[in-house]
């Protein structure tokens, strides 16, 4: 019953460790928006509309995640998020 137990909480720390990963992957709650609207498609125009951004803002931020996430695509951003469990808008 011990192992049983134990193995239970082993799986409930991975869930939230991975849950965490995802959180954290990016620091700022605009961030996330911002990461949440590439996972669902939308242009960087798009976006900023959706946001009440410029789109030269938008740029900004999707270089700064391109940065922190170490990937150099949109397509790679979209993975990697939802690879470690990100859930955007789409």
């Amino acid at each position: 019953q011990r192992a049983r137990l134990e193995a239970s909480m082993q799986r409930a720390k991975r869930a939230v460790s991975v849950a965490g990963a995802a959180a954290c992957m990016v620091g700022s709650s605009r961030e996330r928006e911002i990461l949440a609207q590439l996972t669902a498609g939308h242009t960087n125009a798009q976006v900023g509309k959706a946001l009440f951004i410029s789109e030269k803002t938008v740029r900004n931020h999707v270089t700064r995640l391109f940065e922190k996430l170490g990937v150099h695509s949109r397509a790679q951003a979209i993975v990697l998020a939802r690879d470690r469990g990100f859930l955007g808008a789409g």
